[in-house]
């Protein structure tokens, strides 16, 4: 099995309602097909390392374990280029 990546696009960025501190948010892609023994912490260091999966500095990852998918934020949005 080999895991997906789409471009995520989080619902409070297309609302005009939001924030500015919203409408400032970076690149964020949802990853699915996750094996089920990979961590958190095993994420983090594949998109953290550009070396591996061409990624960024990683905001924060919003991990579903049970569904096998993730969300991840990116500090810079060219850590969605892949």
């Amino acid at each position: 099995m080999k895991i997906e990546i789409e471009e995520y696009q989080s619902p409070q960025v297309e609302s005009c309602d939001s924030s500015d501190e919203e409408n400032e948010a970076t690149g964020a892609i949802k990853v699915t097909n996750i094996p089920s023994t990979t961590t958190e912490e095993e994420i983090i260091l594949f998109f953290e390392s550009r070396k591996q999966s061409g990624g960024g500095d990683v905001e924060k990852v919003e991990y579903d374990e049970i569904n096998h998918w993730a969300l991840v934020w990116f500090m810079d949005a060219d850590g969605t280029d892949f």
